[in-house]
């Protein structure tokens, strides 16, 4: 059992916006949602350009690694759910019922004492 469970957008969302909460909690664990990458890895999008990335596999593979870091230095867990983030698709398509219960399938797995959304 996992104390609590927040599930955030991106990388590092959770850590920036109540990182000193999640350094209190025992056991807390992270769902990252839109950690895919794209079929494409070398596509570049005007965001990860502006970043300073040469492509979506670049800046994805960067974003992985610091969400780690962040994650190792407040001990918490990490679960990424890789669905791809708005930028990297080209047709809108509706994954409403898939996000659903991709959420709720880890809840039941990790039985959180408290459910957070970022």
């Amino acid at each position: 059992m996992t104390s609590a469970l927040v599930v955030s957008p991106h990388y590092d969302d959770a850590v920036f916006s109540c990182g000193s909460l999640l350094s209190i909690l025992p056991s807390c664990t992270v769902m990252t949602v839109y950690t895919g990458l794209p079929q494409d890895k070398d596509v570049l999008t005007d965001w990860d350009q502006r970043c300073g990335f040469s492509s979506a596999g670049e800046a994805m593979q960067a974003r992985l690694i610091e969400n780690e870091h962040a994650l190792s230095a407040l001990r918490l867990n990490g679960i990424d759910l890789g669905f791809l983030d708005s930028q990297y698709i080209k047709e809108p398509r509706e994954a409403t019922g898939l996000f659903a219960d991709t959420v709720t399938a880890n809840i039941e797995r990790l039985k959180p004492s408290a459910v957070f959304f970022r």
